[in-house]
C-alpha cells in the first residue's frame, strides 16, 4: 500500500530511427504513470489489464533512453490482497510505419447451422496502421496451419492504407476436415498474417484459435 518506483536504462540502434516504437505492459497494480527521457508517455488506473503507448515521438535512437514508471497502490480496488507494482513483462515492440495494428487480428470459425459438422469457414480480419505521411499499397497474406503444423488453407488480398490512418481488411478460408476445439482435446491451429509491401515483408504475426461452436440447446444446454 505505498508509491513505488522503477527505472531502467536502455540504448535503441539508430537504425530504429523511422520505426514505430510501442511499450506494452502486461499488468501493474495499479495507478501507473510512464514517462521516456523525461516526457510524461500515459497514466493507466487499473491494475488487471494491459495497457500500451506509442514512444516513438519521445525515444532517443543512436542513444541511451531512461524510462521512469511510477506505481501508486495506495488504492484497493478489490476486497483481496493484490500485491503491488509491475507483475507482468514489459514488452519494447519495434514496426515499421505500416503494421498490423496493436491486437489488429481477428479470427473466428463458422459452421452452416452453427453445426459443427463438415468444413468450417474460417473468417480472418486484419487491422492494418499506416503511420507514414504517404498512402502505402500491400498484399496481406493469411496462411492456416493445423495442429500437425501443416497448411490446410492460405489466401491473400490487395491493400492501400490511406496516409496516418488505419485500414480495416476482412478475408475468408475454407478448411475442409477441421479437427475440432474441446476442452477434452484442445487441438488449435494457427494463422500466420504476412505483409508484404514493396516486395518485402515488413509485418508478420501468429495467432493461434479453435474451430468450435458455442449454442444453447435445449435438451444439452450450453
Amino acid at each position: 500500500n505505498s508509491v513505488g518506483w522503477y527505472r531502467r536504462t536502455f540504448d535503441l540502434p539508430k537504425q530504429d530511427s523511422g520505426k514505430r516504437l510501442w511499450l506494452e505492459f502486461d499488468g501493474v497494480y495499479r495507478d501507473t504513470t510512464v514517462f521516456l527521457n523525461g516526457w510524461f508517455v500515459g497514466h493507466h488506473e487499473s491494475g488487471y489489464s494491459s495497457f500500451r503507448y506509442d514512444v516513438t515521438d519521445v525515444a532517443n535512437c543512436g542513444d541511451k533512453n531512461v524510462l521512469a514508471v511510477k506505481v501508486d497502490a495506495t488504492e484497493d480496488e478489490g476486497w483481496f490482497y493484490e500485491g503491488a507494482g509491475i507483475y507482468r513483462h514489459v514488452w519494447l515492440v519495434k514496426t515499421g510505419p505500416l503494421a498490423i495494428a496493436p491486437d489488429g487480428t481477428f479470427v473466428f470459425s463458422q459452421f452452416n447451422g452453427n453445426v459443427p459438422e463438415g468444413p468450417a469457414k474460417i473468417q480472418i480480419q486484419t487491422r492494418l496502421a499506416n503511420a507514414g505521411f504517404t498512402d502505402t499499397a500491400a498484399d496481406v497474406r493469411c496462411d492456416i496451419l493445423g495442429p500437425d503444423g501443416r497448411t490446410v488453407a492460405s489466401v491473400h488480398a490487395p491493400a492501400t492504407v490511406s496516409a496516418c490512418s488505419e485500414y480495416d481488411l476482412t478475408q475468408s478460408a475454407r478448411v475442409p476436415e477441421p479437427v475440432l476445439w474441446s476442452p477434452e482435446s484442445p487441438k488449435l491451429y494457427k494463422l500466420i498474417t504476412t505483409v508484404e509491401s514493396g516486395g518485402k515483408t515488413i509485418d508478420r504475426t501468429e495467432t493461434e484459435f479453435g474451430v468450435r461452436t458455442v449454442a444453447f440447446d435445449p435438451v444439452k444446454g450450453f
